[in-house]
């Protein structure tokens, strides 16, 4: 109970009363509300910070962009072929969900517009980017195994590679109009062909997944073509 000095209030009428030893409790509690909020913040700006960049290809390709949480934020496709394939795969199955899972569900969209078929000769592409190499060729490694136990559970014959690349060949195969796996194969083949590595990679836009890697294992062994595609 709290007595107040009469003000010549009438009945009915209401009165704020200040408590003084209240005010340091709503202080604290505005605080706490404050580093709750700030923390939620916080943490939806950490789940919205790419951290690794992924790509896959068939011959569709398509590129995830993945946070520290593994979980994919954004994904695009790089060509016709791999919007056909976003446009096929299950939707609410890519983004916000791991990146293993929304590689699993574009392997199977991949399927169910006809490759990987008996009469086909597909090869299997994934590549990873990031700022730490290390956590790059650890997210390729993973990603890798992953697609090799789906491709023999199906039982199909389609090798399966993994590459990893830094963020500044990450943006250079942005520039190239390639993906980023794609990109690295046609690095590798300028490089043994001893073409060099300035220019030249748009030519090799319509070539498979399947053709790029037969080239690079051709150049290896000296018998590839002269250097550049014609």
């Amino acid at each position: 109970v709290s007595k107040v000095k009469n003000l010549d209030y009438r009945v009915g009428e209401e009165i704020l009363l200040k408590n003084p030893a209240l005010e340091p409790v709503r202080r604290v509690a505005a605080i706490a509300a404050a580093v709750i909020v700030l923390g939620f913040a916080g943490g939806a700006g950490v789940y919205a910070t790419p951290y690794t960049y992924v790509s896959f290809d068939v011959n569709p390709s398509i590129e995830y962009t993945v946070n520290r949480f593994g979980r994919v934020i954004s994904v695009e496709a790089v060509d016709e072929e791999g919007q056909k394939v976003l446009d096929e795969a299950t939707p609410g199955m890519i983004r916000n969900r791991t990146i293993e899972e929304a590689l699993g569900n574009t392997y199977e969209a991949v399927k169910r517009i006809g490759y990987f078929s008996d009469a086909s000769e597909d090869s299997l592409l994934v590549a990873a980017a990031c700022g730490n190499t290390d956590d790059a060729s650890k997210m390729t490694e993973k990603l890798t195994k992953y697609l090799r136990n789906k491709v023999n559970k199906d039982q199909l014959v389609a090798p399966v590679e993994g590459l990893s690349l830094s963020n500044q060949e990450r943006l250079e195969a942005k520039e190239s109009g390639l993906s980023m796996g794609r990109y690295e194969l046609v690095k590798q083949i300028k490089e043994q062909s001893g073409e060099g590595q300035n220019g030249g990679y748009e030519q090799w836009k319509g070539e498979t997944v399947n053709e790029l890697m037969n080239t690079l294992k051709n150049e290896g062994s000296g018998s590839g073509h002269n250097g550049s595609k014609k």
